[in-house]
């Protein structure tokens, strides 16, 4: 099975996506098994270490962003 591309998210940035992936998450496939306050706090981690983006996104934006990929992912 061929895991979808973060871009296919409304919303990620590719800067977003650098960090999405940095963290771990390379498929909307992960997207879809994280959950919003972990990943966010994670996200927060890795770019306090690596500064991959100027602003992190919010809590809300990265559970829309994970229920996007939900949605996209086989019944």
């Amino acid at each position: 099975m061929q895991t979808e591309s973060l871009h296919h998210i409304p919303g990620i940035t590719r800067s977003q996506a650098g960090l999405l992936e940095a963290s771990g998450v390379k498929s909307t496939e992960d997207l879809a098994k994280n959950h919003p306050e972990k990943l966010l706090r994670w996200m927060t981690e890795v770019n306090a270490d690596q500064r991959i983006v100027r602003r992190l996104p919010d809590l809300n934006q990265v559970a829309q962003w994970i229920n996007e990929a939900r949605s996209l992912q086989p019944a």
